[in-house]
């Protein structure tokens, strides 16, 4: 593919991904504001927070109460990362529609930061995959280490691209591949792309990219030429693995939006809007 669409949908991430690795708690309080805010800024879908263990991600508690107290728009998908079974089945009694899994592509990285091989890492996968099914939720999965893993190095497309097939056959709505190191490279992109839209729609895939080598914005460039039409992104570039030494934030959604807009790319996002609410949240986290 050569040519770019005319529309795409950007995940904001910041208020899970974006807080996750840092040592700085934001209160309720605060959470509830920054996502009101955010909802206000004209995004399709924003991923909250995560109901995962609290002990390992203390950034993650009350999300339950942040997802009960906010203000919803009727336009915006309220995602919320779930840990296993338990949690899943906790969201679905909570009233949450749209939720993510995380599965990762390589079989050391799994075992190292989910203490299960991939095989049961994705046997997992399936079992809440039937479970959300059965209660029509919105599904997306994200696939770390999809380019790079801090154990194996670089990740061999095609098996990369089977796991994607396997997990679209499971019955997901979206998958984003997920750059966990940021060391993803256009050529390793392109190709795993190209494989991957072999096997499922373009339309349900997604690309995720941290900006460890500044390469996160033309990453996504070469994304969307290949025919993606739904980028993650966190506001202020907050955000990195919890699990990798020295990781470096996420594609900034303000740089994202500034080359879409150059490119008549139509997100339906207030650019400016996300610049004050990246102002007002930004201190906070520093402080």
């Amino acid at each position: 593919m050569n040519s770019f669409p005319g529309k795409i949908r950007v995940v904001e991430v910041a208020p899970r991904d974006g807080l996750q690795a840092l040592k700085k708690l934001l209160t309720l309080e605060q959470k509830i504001d920054w996502v009101n805010r955010l909802s206000e800024c004209g995004y399709s879908a924003i991923e909250i927070g995560s109901l995962v263990n609290h002990k390992l991600v203390p950034q993650m508690q009350q999300t339950d109460e942040l997802f009960r107290a906010i203000k919803k728009s009727s336009d915006c998908q309220y995602l919320v990362l779930i840990g296993n079974l338990k949690w899943l089945k906790y969201a679905i009694d909570l009233g949450v529609k749209h939720v993510s899994f995380m599965c990762s592509a390589s079989n050391s990285f799994s075992e190292k930061n989910m203490h299960q091989t991939l095989d049961e890492n994705l046997r997992g996968l399936t079992s809440m995959l039937e479970l959300a099914r059965q209660h029509k939720l919105f599904v997306r999965v994200y696939l770390s280490c999809s380019f790079d893993c801090p154990c194996e190095g670089r990740m061999d497309e095609r098996i990369v691209s089977s796991i994607v097939e396997r997990i679209w056959q499971a019955g997901c709505d979206e998958i984003s591949l997920s750059d966990t190191t940021g060391k993803a490279q256009i050529i390793q992109i392109q190709n795993l792309l190209e494989n991957c839209i072999k096997l499922i729609p373009p339309g349900h895939l997604a690309v995720h990219f941290h900006n460890n080598q500044a390469q996160a914005l033309a990453n996504a460039l070469v994304s969307l030429q290949m025919g993606v039409t739904s980028i993650d992104s966190a506001a202020g570039g907050l955000g990195g693995c919890p699990f990798i030494p020295h990781a470096k934030g996420n594609l900034a959604t303000e740089h994202l939006l500034y080359m879409l807009q150059g490119m008549n790319i139509d997100t339906g996002i207030d650019n400016e809007k996300v610049l004050k609410t990246s102002q007002y949240i930004l201190p906070l986290l520093d402080g």
